[in-house]
């Protein structure tokens, strides 16, 4: 009986060491991983300079007690025109893990009152079968932490949000977290993660580089030595129908992938696009990110009014006689031209830009390549010209089409004479 004890007893110990151990060996797998989201309608990231998607795991978990410093990156903050929504935040661990838990943190701006109201954590090997593991349904009020266990195999993590909480202005509901921690023990290596961050071509952002009536595009090529997730204006300016100064600005930006020169480039199809219904200055924010990043490469960005030719009549600035005034759009002029053989404008004044490219790169913007000429091709939707033979090919062409027929003739009359 004294050695049954014993066994029981050792065997508990051991089991108690080993749940110990590797308990201990559990580390939070989503720090510094990327982390990507959408939503249905609105603004998946409202990337403010104290919201990000990224500072979700940047391992600066928000502090809620009293007389802490102000803290700068609060997390991430999502925005919806309705409560009712469908927003995902994903993550990609890098290599599969035996989950323990996945906690999410509130914000302390608001006391976490802005985390969602309703949605699922969930966690998958593959990312496309889908386990839910916990979640909150009609959450409210203040919210440190929260948190889900798990014993399951996992690599891909997914929260999927349908309803914001009551945290609403004249325009958008809003909900957010503070941090993302994913607690685990990874089987192997994660692989190396590629992070992202916003590369100014240079300095400055004066008002200066104007686009208005016949003058209401303008361009800038140039060559990144890594991929990149996005790209944008730092700030701008814009006519405002309210002010007024003209009617509001709908424009656009597109990106070309350079090939030859810059006119056939931009006779091209753009492999990235969007429209803006400007409503004045900054408004709405001239940010672009896309969920692929585009290889390095040469490319031609533009920017371009759409409705440069519409007028409103009316007192500028509430002040004078009516005048017809049409939109414009004021691009960031940099302190000083950068190199010319790295950025080349359309313009006389260097307008300030910048690309969400690929860390670790200690020259990001190499020279652009030399233009050449491009292939000659037909329009699209024309014939190729019919080639006409030469007078001396048609009468070859003649003799050999005569020699096939006598050939021919020749064979049915052996063949007649066998009978």
């Amino acid at each position: 009986m004294k050695k049954l004890l014993t066994i029981v007893l050792a065997t508990a110990l051991l089991v108690s060491l080993f749940a110990v151990a590797s308990h201990a060996e559990d580390t939070n797998l989503a720090l510094g991983r990327n982390v990507e989201t959408a939503i249905s309608e609105g603004n998946a990231n409202l990337a403010l300079g104290f919201w990000d998607k990224n500072y979700l795991t940047d391992g600066l978990v928000p502090v809620f007690a009293e007389g802490e410093p102000n803290q700068d990156r609060l997390g991430w903050y999502a925005g919806s025109p309705t409560q009712d929504t469908y927003i995902t935040v994903s993550i990609d661990l890098g290599v599969e893990a035996t989950i323990s838990k996945v906690v999410l943190l509130g914000q302390k701006f608001l006391d976490g009152n802005n985390v969602p109201n309703t949605f699922d954590v969930n966690l998958s090997t593959d990312a496309q079968n889908w386990t839910k593991i916990g979640g909150e349904v009609e959450r409210e009020g203040p919210c440190e932490s929260l948190t889900y266990e798990t014993s399951m195999d996992a690599r891909y993590l997914l929260i999927t949000i349908t309803k914001m909480p009551n945290i609403a202005d004249a325009t958008n509901y809003y909900c957010g977290f503070g941090e993302i921690e994913v607690y685990g023990t990874a089987k192997g290596d994660a692989v190396p993660e590629t992070t992202y961050s916003g590369k100014n071509i240079g300095n400055g952002a004066a008002i200066g580089v104007w686009l208005q009536g016949d003058n209401h595009s303008a361009t800038l090529e140039f060559t990144t030595a890594g991929g990149f997730k996005g790209f944008g204006l730092p700030i701008y300016w814009a006519s405002n129908a309210n002010v007024p100064n003209g009617p509001f600005a709908n424009y656009k930006i597109e990106l070309f992938k350079f090939a030859y020169n810059p006119e056939y480039t931009l006779s091209q199809a753009p492999v990235k696009s969007y429209e803006l219904n400007g409503q004045g200055d900054d408004n709405p924010k001239f940010t672009f990110e896309f969920d692929e990043a585009l290889e390095a490469g040469t490319y031609i960005a533009r920017f371009t009014i759409t409705n440069f030719d519409e007028i409103l009549t009316g007192k500028m600035n509430g002040q004078g006689d009516d005048v017809d005034m049409t939109p414009y759009l004021v691009l960031p002029k940099m302190d000083a031209n950068p190199d010319p053989a790295k950025f080349v404008f359309s313009t006389a004044d260097a307008f300030n830009f910048y690309v969400v490219g690929e860390d670790g790169i200690e020259n990001f913007f190499l020279a652009n390549p030399d233009n050449t000429d491009s292939p000659s091709q037909p329009t699209t939707g024309e014939n190729p010209p019919e080639t006409q033979p030469q007078t001396g090919d048609a009468a070859v062409a003649m003799i050999a089409v005569l020699a096939v027929l006598t050939m021919g003739a020749a064979v049915v009359f052996a063949k007649k004479r066998s009978f």
